[in-house]
């Protein structure tokens, strides 16, 4: 019963027992709960899969219908956990030692529930923090707007919107609950525990219960879509059950959850979409002390979450994640595997319900394997991010991935955990965005301890890592990082989703996975929703493509033809490949191209060659799209000492070096006729730059060297004196020396002898000269090779150290490495040989 029930018996029996002639009774207690209760932001929620409606342009006939305020992330938006990042508050139960008596199963399920409310409400500590002050606020302004509209006449809905009936507006409508929800649940918020704002709460589970999600279990229209009964509802649903708990018997929890149950009695679907369902399987087991069920959807989630897959959704050892089969998806669906996943894993912790050592040190590890990689400044790149870089920005995009990082660093072993804090730590001081963003307390409470403790020191990350299963090829410098998106055989061009006539998501990203080099300095937000929505889609840099007009795509799984398609990596260097191929299912082409990309210190060697194409129709390969910043932006070529003035499509010739502003310096060591532009469009101006290889290509090439952050006299210095030999740039190979490292990047595109290296199949090799030998890395891109094979070298080495890939024979004055290549799917083997 509902606590003013509780006062009237109380009252009851104590005027009973006065007329009895007894003294004062016992009485339970009928306070409100605990401050102890937290706030909540929506937990992960992962963009539904490519069936769903979309949350931020809702057609009437189509779900969902508004948007939830700014500060609250979208209903399809990737998980938006906020976690805790060092020592739970003090009114948490400590991660390894859970407080409650094991003989008592019930307080096991409150234990789970107070970790819950923690992650969701926070616990009212640090309310004077101007973060936290900001949260609070915007928590009491959510929760104020939808209670006031809160309409008990209205027949549609429960807040007189008079929607229609569909299922996105079912989802957005308990979106709304869960704002007054939160207010409610929150320590510190103008509404804690406002009895009246509970009542209209409860009135709105009613009326949902009635019309959308229980009673007669009535269906929704038809076209309705999957996600919301599985996914969008029931995450909102759940935690407006928790936020009233303590306020709620058990028969009325259950009956509230009771339509959800029989839709997800237990985790189903794939990867981000099943961790989503169990976040909601999990919590509503707890609220109703249902030991079976909740063991069930960890032993679900443990034999289909946490297993290294080999083709499909999920993650694979490389750290490649795929969704939707071909999507390279580790910013959408992914971060669940590092958001809600973690939270998951968290309230579980230290009780009988907690999942093995290895599999959580496995999801540990994945933080620095598949996470940390596309990264940049705490935002996840946007060449993983699927459609939804069509309607998120940077800002947006970053929600919960700090926090979830956070959170993994409470249970993971001490030194994981001190790794993980190190590199929070180098976001934090670079991250463009305000942390108020971030939607809970709890997340903002241990991004704030981090910040603050002296004893953390920032890990800079300097890399380089190859996804084979996902096609990307990752770099970060010092000030700057990269990534390559490409398409294979497995890995579709891009995605894109119609849905409807005048909403259309990415449907025009033909070319994101043709090879576009992202480039990210540390000078402001690039690679938004705004580029990606107005920037010219056919000018991409790092792309040569024909100019024919194309037609947005639904869905779009198109498909490179060639399997050469990967790279090559060595400590912070890395080599990738990619032979162009683009016949696909939905635009007949035969343009054809090698494209290489050599990813060393400073600079990035950009070649490609056999440039082939019959189209009667112009062929271009751009160097660079910027999103122009501000007023700043100013663009040099050669020695002139004014910025170009750019015209609509403008041609300099002889072009030697130029200079982008919040950029760097780019540099042609051919010379080359370049064409400059400047793409107006009323949501802002981009600059392109790129040269055209002209009508029907035979054989062309292409040279340029990008040299991020470098100012003008550093590229003029560069071409003067540059670093790099571009050693060969044909059909056969493509190489290229760095001088300064003593290293040297080969393309085998045929079986040839190059630089007095034969390997016995095509390959992409990093060769780095040491003080007494060769350290060598090898790679095969179509990631099928497989069996022992050679490489055969001018000189006598011997094998360095242990490798159990790798054998050495030497005959005369050659050496051969035999390799086994068996398992490998494309990633690099690296080895040392030693002069003899």
């Amino acid at each position: 019963m509902r606590n003013q029930i509780l006062r009237v018996i109380s009252c009851l029996l104590l005027a009973a027992m006065l007329l009895a002639g007894c003294g004062p009774a016992v009485m339970p207690p009928v306070t409100e709960p605990p401050v102890t209760e937290p706030p909540a932001t929506d937990p992960p929620v992962t963009d539904p899969p490519v069936t769903e409606p979309p949350v931020t342009e809702p057609p009437v006939t189509e779900p969902p219908v508004t948007e939830p305020p700014v500060t609250e992330p979208l209903v399809t938006e990737p998980p938006v956990t906020e976690p805790p990042v060092t020592e739970p508050p003090v009114t948490e139960p400590p991660v390894t030692e859970p407080p409650y008596p094991n003989e008592e199963v019930a307080d096991v399920f409150e234990y789970i529930l107070n970790r819950y409310a923690y992650l969701e409400f926070g616990n009212g500590d640090n309310l004077t923090e101007k973060r936290h002050r900001t949260l609070l606020n915007s928590i009491n302004s959510e929760c104020k707007t939808w209670w006031a509209l809160v309409d008990r006449d209205c027949t549609t809905d429960p807040f007189g919107q008079n929607l229609p009936f569909s299922s996105g507006n079912m989802t957005n409508l308990y979106h709304y609950i869960f704002y007054m929800a939160r207010g409610y649940a929150t320590p510190g918020s103008d509404y804690y525990k406002n009895e009246e704002l509970r009542d209209d709460i409860i009135y709105c589970l009613d009326f949902m219960y009635e019309k959308y999600y229980g009673g007669t279990k009535k269906k929704l229209p038809s076209g309705s879509n999957w996600w919301d009964s599985y996914i969008g509802s029931p995450l909102y649903l759940t935690r407006v059950l928790l936020a009233l708990r303590d306020d709620l018997e058990y028969d009325e929890i259950k009956h509230y959850a009771d339509y959800m149950d029989t839709v997800i009695y237990e985790p189903t679907y794939t990867s981000g979409n099943m961790i989503d369902i169990a976040y909601c399987t999990v919590l509503s087991a707890a609220l109703q002390k249902d030991g079976v069920r909740l063991k069930n959807a960890v032993d679900i989630l443990s034999d289909n979450v946490f297993d290294y897959v080999t083709s499909g959704d999920g993650i694979y050892k490389d750290g490649s994640y795929i969704m939707h089969d071909a999507i390279a998806y580790t910013g959408g669906y992914g971060s669940s595997l590092v958001t809600q996943l973690s939270e998951i894993i968290y309230v579980l912790d230290g009780s009988e319900y907690a999942f093995s050592d290895e599999l959580v040190n496995r999801q540990v590890d994945w933080i620095f394997d598949a996470y940390a990689p596309v990264m940049w400044c705490g935002t996840a790149m946007s060449a993983v991010w699927g459609r939804k870089v069509w309607t998120m920005n940077e800002s947006t995009r970053s929600v919960g991935f700090m926090t979830g990082f956070a959170l993994t660093a409470q249970y993971a072993p001490p030194e994981k955990a001190a790794r993980i804090h190190a590199l929070l730590k180098y976001y934090l001081a670079h991250y463009r965005f305000s942390l108020t963003q971030f939607g809970k307390l709890s997340g903002a409470d241990h991004l704030l301890a981090i910040e603050k403790n002296d004893s953390v020191a920032a890990e800079e990350p300097i890399a380089a890592k190859v996804f084979p299963h996902m096609a990307r090829v990752t770099t970060h410098r010092s000030g700057f990082a990269s990534m390559l998106a490409l398409t294979s055989p497995t890995v579709a061009a891009y995605e894109g989703f119609v849905w409807s006539s005048s909403n259309m998501e990415n449907c025009t990203a033909w070319y994101t996975g043709a090879g576009m080099l992202y480039v990210y300095t540390d000078v402001g937000v690039q690679y938004d929703d705004v580029f990606h929505q107005y920037g010219n889609r056919y000018r991409l840099a790092g792309t040569t493509v024909d100019t024919r007009k194309r037609d947005p795509k639904n869905n779009a799984h198109t498909f490179n033809e060639s399997d050469f398609v990967g790279g090559v990596q060595m400590d912070e260097f890395a080599v990738a490949a990619f032979q162009y191929d683009n016949k696909n299912r939905d635009f007949e082409s035969d343009l054809v191209a090698k494209k290489s990309y050599f990813f060393f210190d400073n600079e990035y060697v950009m070649l490609g060659s056999d440039i082939n194409s019959t189209l009667d129709k112009g062929v271009i390969t751009t160097v660079e799209n910027q999103k122009i910043r501000g007023k700043k932006y100013q663009l040099y070529l050669n020695d002139e000492t004014d910025a170009v003035t750019v015209q609509k499509d403008t041609l300099v010739r002889g072009v030697k070096y130029a200079f982008i502003s919040d950029y760097g310096s780019i540099v042609f060591p051919e010379k080359q006729d370049l064409t400059d532009n400047i793409n107006k469009t009323n949501q802002g101006s981009f600059s392109e730059i790129f040269f055209d290889h002209g009508v029907n290509p035979t054989d062309d090439t292409y040279s340029y060297i990008i040299l991020p952050l470098a100012s003008r006299e550093d590229g003029k210095a560069y071409y003067e004196n540059p670093d790099v030999e571009i050693l060969s740039n044909t059909k056969q190979i493509q190489a290229v020396r760095e001088n300064k490292l003593g290293m040297t990047g080969i393309v085998f595109w045929e079986v040839v002898t190059f630089d007095g290296i034969t390997p016995d199949f095509a390959c992409t090799m990093l060769v780095k000269d040491t003080e007494n030998g060769k350290q060598i890395a090898i790679s095969d891109p179509t990631m099928k090779v497989t069996g022992k094979h050679t490489v055969t070298l001018d000189g006598v080495y011997k094998l360095s150290g242990i490798n159990d890939k790798v054998s050495v024979q030497v005959s005369g004055s050659k050496t051969t490495v035999t390799i086994d290549m068996t398992g490998l799917d494309g990633q690099t083997v690296l080895f040392h040989l030693a002069k003899k």
